[in-house]
């Protein structure tokens, strides 16, 4: 019994282990330092938010992520609300390379932390 707890115990620590490495929770900031991403995404579950702010403009975005390696994580972000009154927002295609720490919307490559 005590060896059925204890196996128990070590697939747990190592299941909440490796689900944590499965998201990715970064600050990013462009290089103009006008706009900051706060990403949040889940590589298992494929999906997440996005929380943009540029110029007054506080925005989030639901993710979907359509690949995801050891290299790069690719999706979609969909508006979801907006703390400033914005009520609708263009869905827009990202990229976040490992490699580098870096986050990519269109022409804008942020520096995350």
């Amino acid at each position: 019994m005590k060896k059925l707890l204890l196996i128990s115990a070590l697939l747990l620590i190592a299941s909440n282990g490796w689900a944590e490495e499965n998201i990715i929770s970064k600050r990013c900031t462009s290089e103009s330092g006008m706009s900051t991403y706060d990403i949040e995404l889940d590589t298992i579950n494929r999906n997440g938010e996005i929380r943009y702010r540029f110029m007054g403009q506080d925005t989030f975005y639901s993710v979907y992520i359509e690949t995801a390696d050891s290299k790069v994580i690719e999706g979609i972000a969909s508006f979801k609300e907006s703390r400033t009154g914005d009520d609708k927002g263009n869905p827009f295609s990202f990229k976040y390379d490992y490699a580098t720490n870096t986050f990519y919307e269109l022409n804008i490559a942020a520096n995350c932390k």
